[in-house]
């Protein structure tokens, strides 16, 4: 699991940081100042567009996830070799009786399931109203301030195409870093830990010489804080809905699998694994870290610290503070089916027992024989008759 989680999550944060170039590509400081000028109330265009390509990944790593749990449950099935039943041991060919075959079992995610289709089409729906109100909400900050502030559109624009794929807070975090730079607050500057440290030595030698920044040094310095925090929260974002999307189309391959007959619900075993694959540990959750060896069946939930319940890490029904960043992942078991036998513990076959036959006629007695008369050894000396009877006795005891 955790491999497919690092898989999906790459392929999410391309998707993101590609939709974001896409967007500022088609969005430059010219053209949004000429809508601004005109009072665009919604000058970034193309939100829903750009953010359905990036729900349409989603969608893809969740097939994928779906796939790959039906993968691993094949393999289970030719491990174990199904269900070895006794009724079926009877299967006999060229006069040998052998074990029967047991037939193989096969699982597979079906895209078009009725409950596959319907989380395609809610995540989609909450994916694009998620970015693009997001997005406008920080857009529509922006105008405010600088309509309060009397801004040039310029400016307005500027700080808008900075702001795309990042939050209110985050941006203004940006800005407020640009402004630490523009009135020589350095130090405050080089307390920013998503700061490029490319640039320590320029500040420490501007603060040691007083002299103030050019305006050049500030922009490049801002555009490359900016840039940290659009991949800080591109990495946050690809995990937690890598994460999410990773165990949803899991279990959503396992309830396929059990609607269809091919496994019993009593069969999936599923553990909970604390941060199994974080490299850093200091947003580790205390509260996720008691979950550690969690067992739960299928469909049963899991219970946080906080005395909370979640079906899986990432699961959308949480608290964000249960489900962002998250590092956590659950593994599956598939147990023996109830009653099913492995080959080396099934009785060996036995031919079934022929049918009896009707019983044979009485045969007439046969008539005795008549006695034969005694022989006697014809020897002249009887103590050699007596010699030859014990050698003879002596040789039969000795075969």
């Amino acid at each position: 699991m955790d491999r497919l989680i690092t898989t999906i999550e790459n392929r999410l944060l391309r998707a993101w940081l590609a939709m974001l170039a896409h967007l500022r590509d088609e969005h430059t400081i010219s053209a949004l100042t000429a809508r601004i000028a005109v009072g665009h109330h919604d000058p970034v265009g193309g939100l829903d567009a750009a953010a359905a390509t990036f729900a349409a990944q989603a969608h893809a790593a969740y097939l994928a996830a779906g796939q790959a749990a039906a993968r691993w449950l094949n393999v289970q099935f030719n491990k174990s070799a199904g269900a070895w039943a006794p009724e079926r041991l009877t299967v006999q060919t060229s006069d040998v009786w052998r074990l029967a075959p047991v037939e193989k079992k096969l699982a597979a995610f079906d895209a078009a399931d009725p409950a596959a289709v319907a989380w395609a089409l809610q995540n989609r729906l909450n994916l694009i109203r998620e970015i693009t109100n997001e997005q406008r909400a920080v857009i529509r900050q922006i105008l405010v301030n600088g309509a309060r502030s009397g801004a040039n559109p310029r400016e307005v624009a500027r700080q808008i195409r900075a702001s795309i794929g990042l939050t209110e807070y985050q941006a203004g975090v940006v800005e407020r870093y640009r402004q630490e730079l523009q009135s020589g607050q350095l130090s405050a500057a080089l307390a920013r830990e998503l700061r490029d440290g490319r640039h320590d030595r320029t500040l420490q030698a501007a603060m040691r010489d007083g002299r103030a920044l050019s305006p050049e040094q500030i922009d490049t310095m801002t555009e490359r804080y900016r840039a940290n925090w659009v991949a800080y929260r591109a990495e946050n974002i690809a995990r937690t809905e890598g994460l999410r999307v990773a165990h949803q189309g899991s279990d959503a391959a396992y309830g396929q699998a059990i609607a269809n007959g091919d496994i019993e619900p009593a069969q999936i075993q599923r553990k909970w694994n604390h941060s199994p694959g974080a490299k850093n540990k200091k947003n580790e959750r205390a509260f996720h870290r008691v979950m550690q060896g969690q067992i739960r069946g299928y469909g049963e939930p899991f219970v946080s610290g906080l005395g909370r319940s979640l079906r899986y890490p990432g699961d959308p029904t949480a608290d964000a503070e249960e489900t962002l960043n998250c590092r956590c992942a659950v593994s599956t078991r598939l147990l023996p089916a109830k009653g099913a036998k492995r080959p080396d513990a099934v009785p060996q076959a036995q031919p079934p027992t022929a049918p009896p036959t009707a019983p044979l006629p009485a045969l007439p007695p046969v008539p005795p024989m008549p006695s034969a008369p005694a022989l006697s050894p014809k020897v002249s000396d009887p103590g050699r008759a007596e010699h030859i009877g014990a050698v003879e006795f002596d040789a039969r005891s000795h075969r």
